[in-house]
């Protein structure tokens, strides 16, 4: 798997944005491939709480061996906070695996 992860004016800022851009391949029986990206903007909420004022995750679903996965919102929200992830399901006659970062 190879690609990159982006986000603009993630923390303090009401406007925001993600990238996600990446290739999953797979080889030998690998007949389904499942990719996800996983974002969270948190922020404070109420007198002392912190909470999430955003969320996504976004999927592809590829039937063969490569998933082109590519991905860009913009949001508006006050962000102290954020995550952003990905995983990888790959699917075979016999199950699946995955992969995560």
């Amino acid at each position: 798997m190879k690609g990159s992860l982006y986000t603009t004016n993630g923390e303090f800022s009401a406007n925001n944005s993600y990238r996600a851009s990446f290739t999953a391949v797979g080889g030998g029986k690998v007949n389904k491939i499942v990719a996800c990206t996983h974002v969270r903007a948190y922020s404070v909420v109420g007198v002392s709480g912190v909470g999430v004022v955003y969320s996504e995750s976004p999927c592809s679903t590829v039937k063969g061996k490569k998933n082109v996965f590519k991905r860009s919102r913009s949001y508006d929200a006050i962000v102290v906070y954020l995550t952003i992830r990905y995983d990888v399901r790959y699917y075979t006659p016999t199950g699946s695996f995955q992969l995560a970062g």
